[in-house]
């Protein structure tokens, strides 16, 4: 996606966003009429890529295709596009993963316990991957809950150990159907220990993290 030149110098509009997602909600709500993507001959404006990109997921979903989601809530995506989007692709998901700090943006006047109940209640039909750093990780799911500690790392960095999380989880799903979901889960968790002994969004393979798990202090 390329943003409309001088759309940032000359329009007079304000840009603190950063990441993807506000941005292109600001496009549409402001510029929706201009091309977003080009391909040949074929184009599609802002508005109408907003629109094509909902009833896609919702038809994927209805296909039983699973969606994993992770809304990766910061201060800059308070818009009410973005919530309306959020909500709806919360109800649509087969997993999400929302950290404590996530639950701390999304859902500003509950506390923790209250947030998640709220966040269940758009997702009734997902598994939740809450994550709480040190403090380990839960799924949540119509079948009840799953605990699961952090594994001992040697931190350098946490940049992307939600992400190696959801991932970890994914791919573990994807990979070995035969696991039970707490072994998901402890695979999940030894993924983002795996990413936290690393600078940056660092991604582990799976070799890492079996050696992760294979480890006695990982018992």
């Amino acid at each position: 996606m390329k943003w409309p030149d001088g759309v940032l110098a000359t329009d007079g509009v304000d840009w603190p966003y950063q990441d993807v997602v506000s941005r292109f909600e600001r496009m549409v709500s402001l510029h929706g009429d201009r091309t977003a993507l080009r391909s040949g001959a074929d184009s599609l404006d802002y508005r109408t890529l907003d629109r094509l990109s909902d009833r896609l997921a919702a038809e994927l979903a209805a296909r039983g295709v699973a969606i994993a989601f992770d809304p990766n809530m910061r201060s800059a995506m308070s818009e009410a596009g973005y919530r309306r989007r959020f909500e709806a692709l919360a109800g649509l998901a087969s997993y999400i993963k929302a950290s404590d700090e996530d639950l701390q943006q999304l859902f500003p006047a509950r506390d923790q316990d209250c947030a998640l109940e709220a966040l269940r209640r758009l997702a009734p039909q997902a598994a939740i991957l809450f994550t709480r750093g040190a403090d380990g990780m839960s799924l949540i799911s119509p079948d009840g809950t799953l605990e699961q500690a952090a594994l001992p790392a040697q931190v350098t960095d946490t940049i992307g150990c939600g992400d190696a999380s959801i991932g970890g989880l994914i791919a573990s799903l994807l990979k070995h159907p035969a696991r039970t979901m707490a072994e998901h889960l402890r695979f999940a968790a030894a993924t983002a220990a795996c990413t936290a002994g690393h600078a940056g969004a660092y991604a582990p393979d799976e070799t890492m993290v079996n050696a992760k798990l294979a480890l006695p202090s990982a018992a």
